[in-house]
């Protein structure tokens, strides 16, 4: 490599950028169901649990994959009506029961002496020559001399064509599943076994066209959490080499301009308004890929203060077509993560020279702006420090965006992006959850149940927030630093402290409401004692019935009891009734039977069975980590306890 200039500009190769968006879709969200709508609405392709061991998939990939089957059955079909052997038309029933029954009928003359002779003689039909070990014919053509030319040559068609689909049908699962797969591999298995933490969804994929890139995907992943927090992740490639300017449009989601968009129109269905001011079109019935029609977003030229295709427009679509879907607004605002994955210096600097001549460049694009900032050497070094434990890349954290640099690679590597992005966003779910907490306990004017809640999720609605969940070694601390710089820490003991102020003021509301309850008992109690004593009661009825008002009403009371005694003591009972009701009202707190239910099977460990979402497959993904040398020639231990490998391999 030629040596650098003393003064030279930033030029590093580029790999990759991931834009994570997060939002609240408010509290006592049905995950089952919202992954369930975007599966049969076509808007998702592949969605997975961590605690489950099966994939899901939308509609429209269930039919491709019953499609699939049926083409790979007539092709198996056909080898076995055209095998040498004698045909076994059972094994045809087996796969094509109406075609098989068409043969049948058709071959009738033929077939019935064959028939008759094994039933009445017991022959058998010659054994074939194309034989297994075992003896039993295999039904599988040797040669396809003895097929029509026409009938073998729609089987090569078809045969192709199984072979299509089946590589589309894995290139979509191993997509939606991949992720998955590694953050089951990621997490302890006490995340997620006891409990469904997430459903993970693979949206429908976006292509765009830019200066670098022609119909290039963007690959769209969408985390529904069980609190409500959703975070909706667009991983897409950069251009191969890129200066200080490009970096600060990469890092930033309305930066990230595009002069043409792509989307399905699943999506777009769901999407009410359009973006105003740019330019749509559709496909034609003619230009359908993936099985869906496509929308084509580009730059209105013509009016200049029309808005500018970028990301942020991409993001709107999506999360507008989710909230339509779930039928809920988010709840505060979004906020975006920006992970920009850089490679080898393309400006003749090694790696360290690099960081080290650089290194106020580097810190202009961690705090993302566009002009060089002056700052002190403490702030540079804190901006630039390294979370990682690897000596051969660097990561680099922000409150709103993280830079990964390896120093020695240029290529692309999706997995290892991935492994480098699922502790940032648990980081930030863990964020975005306190300040959920955070703005629903803000208002003066909090009920009970409010707080109540709060109060409950602080305590057990957390699952993430202090606890070492991940089994990768850099994990814990790309977590913790992720956490630091978004103060999270101060975050969760500010919210302890005002939910235990909001306590003590709940608690004294609650004690003036049991004070003036007692006061109303008490006075009820009075009344009736002075009232409705049983010697005054027959005194009482006697003095209203000799007054002209009330005469008739005396009167129609005892004749309905049949006597005066009677009708006093039922006055009597009446009241004691009356009294024990109002007084349970007062004090006693019900218990509704599910409840106690629900409660009995908690404390069990019990759980109702977990409710599907989407169409099954039998497909799957598997991730396997192949450990290799640690820093130093030391070989990783394949023991129970042996510590995580740094560097997995796939």
């Amino acid at each position: 490599m030629p040596t650098a200039p003393l003064t030279h500009d930033l030029r590093m190769s580029g790999r990759g950028a991931f834009y994570s968006f997060s939002f609240d879709l408010g509290p006592d969200l049905d995950l089952v169901r919202l992954a369930n709508k975007l599966l049969k609405k076509d808007m998702a392709t592949v969605a997975a649990s961590p605690s489950r061991d099966n994939l899901r998939v939308s509609s429209h990939l269930a039919q491709i994959d019953r499609r699939h089957r049926e083409y790979e059955r007539f092709v198996e079909f056909l080898d076995v009506l055209y095998s040498d052997g004698p045909i076994d038309f059972v094994r045809l029933f087996r796969l094509n029961w109406k075609s098989t029954l068409k043969i049948v009928w058709l071959g009738r003359r033929l077939l019935a002496p064959i028939i008759l002779r094994r039933i009445l003689l017991g022959q058998k039909p010659p054994r074939s020559t194309a034989e297994d070990e075992s003896g039993e014919p295999t039904n599988v053509p040797e040669s396809d001399s003895d097929m029509p030319e026409a009938i073998r040559k729609s089987r090569q068609d078809l045969a192709g064509t199984v072979d299509k689909i089946a590589d589309v049908l894995e290139d979509h699962h191993m997509l939606g599943a991949l992720r998955l797969r590694l953050e089951q591999q990621m997490y302890f298995p006490r995340y997620y076994l006891r409990s469904e933490p997430f459903i993970r969804l693979e949206m429908n994929k976006a292509y765009y066209t830019d200066i670098s890139h022609d119909k290039e995907p963007i690959h769209i992943s969408l985390m529904i959490h069980r609190s409500g927090i959703c975070i909706m992740t667009f991983a897409m490639p950069i251009a191969r080499q890129f200066g200080l300017d490009e970096g600060y449009q990469y890092l930033q989601a309305r930066m990230r301009r595009l002069d043409q968009l792509q989307i399905s129109l699943p999506i777009i269905g769901h999407h009410d308004p359009l973006p105003r001011g740019l330019h749509f079109r559709s496909y034609t019935e003619a230009e359908v890929r993936e099985g869906h029609k496509w929308a084509i977003f580009s730059n209105n030229t013509e009016e200049v203060n029309s808005p500018k295709l970028s990301m942020l427009i991409a993001f709107y679509i999506y999360l507008n077509a989710v909230q339509k879907v779930a039928r809920r607004q988010i709840s505060s605002e979004w906020r975006c993560n920006t992970t920009l994955f850089q490679g080898k210096p393309q400006c003749g600097c090694s790696g360290a020279h690099a960081k080290e001549h650089h290194a106020s460049q580097f810190a202009q694009l961690m705090v993302r702006a566009r002009s060089p900032m002056p700052v002190t050497d403490e702030i540079r070094e804190d901006l630039l420090r390294n979370y990682l434990m690897n000596s051969d890349q660097e990561l680099w954290l922000s409150p709103g965006c993280a830079i990964h640099t390896f120093w020695e690679r240029e290529d692309i590597n999706y997995v290892s992006d991935i492994e480098t992005v699922i502790p940032i966003e648990s980081a930030i779910l863990q964020y975005r959850q306190l300040e959920a907490i955070d703005q629903r306990t803000v208002h003066v004017s909090i009920r009970d149940r409010e707080l109540f809640a709060a109060q409950k999720q602080l305590a057990t609605g957390l699952p993430e927030y202090g606890r070492n969940l991940m089994t990768d070694i850099n994990a814990p601390l790309v977590v913790e630093g992720m956490a630091s710089r978004l103060r999270t820490s101060e975050l969760y003991d500010r919210l302890n402290d005002r939910v235990k102020v909001l306590e003590s003021v709940v608690n004294t509301r609650y004690t003036r409401k049991q004070s003036r309850r007692s006061l109303a008992v008490s006075f009820i109690g009075l009344i009736i004692a002075v009232l409705l004593l049983p010697p005054r009661i027959k005194e009482l009825m006697d003095s209203l019935s000799k007054l002209s008002p009330t005469h008739s009403l005396v009167n129609e009371v005892n004749s309905f009891f049949n006597a005066p005694d009677r009708a006093t003591v039922a006055i009597y009972i009446l009241a004691i009734a009356f009294t024990v009701v109002v007084f349970a009202t007062m004090t006693i707190r019900f218990s509704l039977p599910w409840c106690s239910m629900t409660r009995w099977l908690r404390a069990r460990r019990l759980r109702w069975p977990k409710r599907n979402f989407g169409y099954v497959t039998k497909r799957d993904v598997v991730v396997e980590r192949i450990a290799r040398t640690l820093p130093g020639g030391i070989e990783d231990s394949t023991a129970d306890d042996a510590p995580p490998d740094p560097f997995p391999e796939y």
